[in-house]
């Protein structure tokens, strides 16, 4: 059905490309433009060393914390963020929240997992149980033939992990290009590798509540049969 190649695929995000993202400073990670979290692994794409059983019975939370690892998710453009936020609820939702637009001054290089990029994923994976558990995703991913991968939000954790160890096999990438859940747009995921381009990004901020901004969101919230919570301040 499919022709697997044992080449991973990556793209290179150049200089002075414009990266987004949206983050909330109120959270319980006090999370910053620019910064990463470090406790984890709770979404899909987090590499964070994963719980021991032991672990899972004493936590009330899913994650713990790894000061070696640490994510941080972006987009292209504000409506794959927004989309990838508040695309479950169907509610855009302002408070607290802000935008933050990073332009790169040094290139990022990201590990390809879309369409047939993650079929290329799949081809090298020489663990045996990952490629088994990457196939079935894969597989289950499919929608009338549409290979549109990693559709799902559910975490994937042992892939990413195994994609950011791996470096001989997927080299030391900055992270994961992916596609959205919902609307199927480019979005990245960055490993803390990435942090030193980050931080020496030109970085702008404003609040996702800015009216500047608001053709923008309009805009998302109506191809994707979304609402907004509260009206602009």
């Amino acid at each position: 059905m499919f022709s697997l190649t044992h080449c991973p695929q990556h793209e290179t995000v150049e200089t002075q490309t414009a990266l987004v993202r949206i983050f909330n400073p109120a959270s319980r990670y006090k999370t910053q433009a620019s910064t990463y979290r470090y406790f984890g692994p709770l979404l899909r794409f987090d590499h964070h060393q994963p719980l021991t059983k032991e672990e899972v019975r004493k936590l009330t939370l899913k994650g713990k914390e790894d000061p070696e690892r640490g994510i941080t998710y972006w987009g292209y453009t504000l409506s794959c963020c927004l989309v990838e936020l508040f695309g479950d609820p169907k509610i855009v939702e302002f408070k607290d929240y802000e935008v933050a637009i990073a332009t790169l001054e040094q290139p990022l290089l990201l590990l390809d997992i879309r369409d047939q990029g993650a079929m290329a994923a799949l081809g090298s994976v020489a663990d045996r149980f990952v490629s088994q558990a990457w196939s079935r995703f894969l597989l289950n991913s499919l929608n009338g033939g549409n290979t549109k991968v990693l559709a799902s939000r559910r975490p994937r954790n042992g892939f990413s992990r195994y994609f950011y160890e791996q470096i001989d096999i997927y080299q030391k990438v900055d992270g994961i290009l992916y596609s959205n859940a919902h609307n199927g747009e480019k979005a990245i995921a960055l490993y803390e590798r990435s942090e030193p381009i980050i931080s020496n990004a030109k970085i702008q901020t404003r609040p996702l509540k800015d009216r500047s901004i608001r053709h923008l969101i309009d805009a998302a919230v109506a191809e994707n049969n979304m609402n907004c919570f509260e009206p602009y301040g």
